[in-house]
């Protein structure tokens, strides 16, 4: 209380020496926000002007953690509109407004396509409705979470890498099946004795013949379409989950 009343009736001198004070203790550590100790460092009879003047000086490094930064200068790059949509707001409301834009484009452009999982979608998804729900409109930021809305390149390669090879196998299955079917026709026209059986064997090894080489086509031609999706997969999976236009 002696302290107090001390700093309420000091000099002009030490009122300057008080806020040089202030000064010093400051949070500067830019990896942090605002420490859990801060407020003691503000005395009462500081006026919110005062304060406010201050945490202006501190700009948003004060709420805004360092690692956050490069994310919402790349966004800036791409969108001069966050400037204006952020400069009205409050110190605190813009810092959370920009926490929010920098966890949406570190995730979306940091993330490799092979790592996405439903609890980042979740994230992302959050982030932008906070957004939503405090009014601020960034077009490119929706048309950034919109594309990561969809299946990426890479699951669509995948994707196709899997149907390729159930398509591979099942002809592969069909092959042996009508091979099997041939061999037997062609056993059973060499044994037949009657003639109309014997041209009836035949006339059905000649169309199973032509059917197990069709198969086969299709077995090669599955072979080669998993070959080039398999590469894309492989050309994908070291790729980012979206990317700034």
């Amino acid at each position: 209380m002696k302290k107090q009343q001390d700093a309420v009736g000091a000099s002009p001198d030490q009122s300057q020496s008080v806020d040089k004070s202030l000064e010093d203790v400051a949070p500067q550590n830019k990896r942090l926000a605002v420490s859990s100790s801060t407020p003691n460092y503000i005395p009462s009879e500081f006026s919110m002007e005062e304060f406010r003047d201050w945490e202006e000086r501190m700009e948003w490094n004060f709420v805004v953690p360092y690692e956050m930064m490069p994310f919402v200068e790349l966004y800036r790059e791409h969108d001069p509109t966050l400037d204006l949509q952020t400069e009205r707001l409050m110190p605190f409301e813009r810092a959370y407004v920009l926490q929010l834009v920098a966890i949406i484009v570190g995730t979306l452009t940091q993330t490799l396509v092979h790592c996405v999982t439903p609890t980042l979608r979740t994230l992302v998804n959050l982030s932008w409705e906070s957004l939503r729900r405090l009014g601020i409109k960034l077009p490119l930021l929706e048309k950034l979470v919109a594309t990561s809305q969809k299946p990426t390149a890479w699951f669509e390669a995948s994707k196709g890498v899997e149907e390729a090879v159930s398509a591979w196998r099942a002809s592969s299955d069909d092959v042996m099946r009508f091979r099997q079917v041939l061999a037997l026709k062609m056993e059973t026209s060499k044994k037949s004795n009657d003639h109309d059986d014997q041209r009836s064997a035949l006339e059905d090894v000649e169309r199973l013949t032509k059917i197990v080489a069709a198969k086969e086509e299709e077995v090669q031609n599955w072979l080669r379409i998993f070959k080039e999706k398999k590469d894309l997969e492989l050309e994908l999976v070291n790729s980012f989950w979206c990317s700034l236009p």
